[in-house]
């Protein structure tokens, strides 16, 4: 016995029940529609919530990405719907499927680059090409990675912007995959009469300290003098770290810290 069959003698049964129920077939069915729709989005929520844990524990690259959660809410709730048609409306699921059919292939002439999207970032999940949290540079973009979507993948730059590069970027530019370090600079002018050896010290704790409120400290901060000039002398401190999404966050930690430091 087919699904469609079981599914038909259980929704008719049903059905008889609820008008029983209810004396009434026109909010019976209503009755139905919603419970049936109540269920689809409860089932949906525990079936996303259920794969993604076992794509953590696996450390599949899956699991950080929007793509995936989207295929499976829409394809759940298709088969919702299409329950919803045949037990509330008396729809014929075959029917509509094949009419869905035809007019989905007349859709995906239209939205030729919708489907390259799509396809560019299962390609992007499946390969491991990138995923959530890694620097690259991509269709003249660089930053971090933020999301990859079903149609676009969103990236953090240096000045906080949310960049969308669309998915098929990736079958034609080339992308760099750069190390997760970021180069935080501020420079500083300190008086001529100070010691410079005791300063850099102190300027590069405090700094230091900043920005590991806000990211994962990667090297040993340093502070390096640059020239002598009428005001004191001129240097800056650089603190490598792995948050490029944070640079103005950070750069300001910096100069709140060294502050004190440096007048």
């Amino acid at each position: 016995m087919n699904p469609t069959t079981l599914i038909d003698r259980a929704t008719d049964v049903w059905e008889k029940d609820m008008v029983a129920f209810l004396g009434n077939d026109i909010v019976a069915r209503i009755v139905m529609a919603l419970i049936i729709a109540l269920i689809t989005v409860w089932v949906t929520h525990f079936a996303i919530k259920a794969v993604n844990k076992a794509l953590r524990k696996n450390d599949s690259p899956l699991a950080d990405v929007s793509i995936f959660d989207k295929v499976i809410r829409v394809a759940l709730y298709f088969v919702g719907f299409c329950i919803i048609l045949d037990a509330c409306l008396d729809v014929n699921i075959t029917a509509f499927i094949a009419a869905l059919g035809i007019g989905g292939l007349a859709l995906s002439l239209g939205a030729q680059d919708t489907m390259k999207n799509l396809i560019g970032g299962a390609t992007i999940v499946m390969c491991r090409l990138y995923r959530p949290g890694d620097n690259i540079t991509i269709g003249g973009q660089t930053g971090v990675v933020r999301d990859i979507g079903w149609r676009q993948t969103a990236i953090i730059n240096r000045t906080g912007e949310v960049v969308f590069v669309p998915n098929s970027n990736a079958s034609t530019s080339t992308i760099v995959v750069t190390a997760p370090l970021e180069k935080s600079q501020v420079s500083f002018i300190v008086a001529n009469d100070r010691d410079l050896n005791e300063l850099a010290n102190e300027i590069a704790v405090a700094a230091g300290s900043a920005v590991a409120s806000l990211a994962k400290v990667e090297k040993a901060p340093i502070v390096q003098f640059s020239e002598i000039t009428a005001d004191g002398a001129r240097g800056k401190v650089i603190v490598w770290n792995n948050r490029g999404d944070l640079a103005l966050e950070i750069a300001d930690a910096i100069t709140r810290a060294i502050n004190p430091i440096v007048r």
